[in-house]
């Protein structure tokens, strides 16, 4: 598809392929009020709501992006720049975190274990002096444990606390994901160095490679953004919450070091598999040239007497048979035996 410049380009499409509806979630909380979560028909529902709450903080979660109009109604209330809106209905860009004066915007990758692989998705957070927008194309539950665990508490009193949260909750995934790829080469080392290597061995390397390659492109390029944000010089992030961001700091960190490690460890082995190989194979020929020589001699022995010639003394003498029987055994255990002295076997 030929793409346009976003700049020029005044409207948005969305650009994805799910097939979940577009439905919404009103949650809200503040000092003093239990985290309460509102299921929502339409936009002008979540708007009402939120005008009757003025004084509360608000999380908007939205799953499903393909009823457009719908959408667009909370994100002009929220004065949503349209090139960020751009970003949100592009289910493949690139994360990144920006700072735009009436809200803070970020876009991240997830991966989903699905029973045989896992799948992509791109969730985009906004957060405001006093709400948190997400936007989910699909229906997988990234952030409902979130919703479930704060459920009637009063732990969460501000906007920037709950994002904070939202970003951990998918710092930790990637944490989980990146250990399960560990453990992943870890056996597959262990099934390496003990030399039972099985035919799918290449296609869980190569697995595992894909997966450190989407981990990477998903943590790389937030890594630095997430370390500012904990630097207190964001305005929509209070003091006191400095101290949750610079947890989110400290897992992307873990998370982008164990990718480079298992990375090192993933070329090495590679080539352990190749030399494996490679042995393998030379063990293979060593078998058959050993048996080649061991034929070898008595192959000479029977094209001898197999010449026609009529002055052979073995052809004609009463014990020729087992003489020749015993000179091909003879030759064969000396041959073994030579083999055997110089460890060719």
């Amino acid at each position: 598809m030929k793409r346009k410049n976003s700049q020029l380009v005044r409207t948005y499409t969305y650009t994805g392929n799910s097939t979940v509806d577009t439905y919404i979630e009103l949650s809200l909380f503040g000092q003093d009020i239990p985290f309460r979560t509102i299921r929502c028909n339409s936009s002008q529902e979540i708007i009402a709501e939120i005008s009757a709450n003025k004084s509360l903080s608000y999380w908007i979660a939205i799953k499903g992006l393909k009823d457009i109009s719908n959408i667009e109604v909370i994100l002009k209330y929220f004065k949503i720049n349209i090139l960020h809106i751009q970003d949100i209905y592009n289910r493949n860009h690139l994360p990144k975190i920006e700072e735009y004066s009436e809200y803070l915007f970020a876009i991240l990758n997830t991966l989903t274990k699905s029973e045989t692989h896992y799948e992509h998705d791109n969730v985009s957070l906004i957060l405001g002096n006093n709400f948190v927008l997400t936007f989910q194309d699909t229906d997988r539950g990234i952030f409902d444990n979130i919703s479930q665990t704060l459920s009637g508490s009063q732990s969460i009193i501000t906007a920037d606390h709950l994002f904070s949260i939202l970003l951990n909750n998918t710092t930790v995934d990637f944490m989980n994901d990146v250990e399960m790829i560990s453990d992943m080469l870890q056996n597959l080392e262990t099934h390496i160095l003990n030399f039972s290597p099985n035919k799918g061995m290449a296609k869980e390397l190569q697995y595992a490679r894909k997966l450190l390659i989407q981990l990477g492109k998903s943590t790389f390029p937030i890594k630095e953004k997430l370390g500012r944000l904990s630097t207190g010089e964001n305005k929509f992030i209070r003091p006191e919450n400095l101290l949750y961001f610079q947890d989110v700091k400290d897992h992307i960190i873990y998370v982008v070091q164990v990718i480079s490690d298992n990375k090192e460890m993933l070329r090495s082995l590679e080539d352990l598999y190749l030399a494996g190989n490679d042995l393998r194979m030379n063990q293979i020929m060593q078998r058959l040239t050993v048996i080649s020589t061991i034929f070898i001699p008595l192959t000479f022995l029977v094209g001898l007497w197999g010449m026609n010639f009529t002055s052979m003394p073995e052809i004609h003498w009463q014990y020729g048979y087992l003489f020749a029987w015993g000179i091909i055994l003879l030759v064969a255990i000396l041959t073994v035996w030579f083999l055997k002295r110089y460890k060719w076997f």
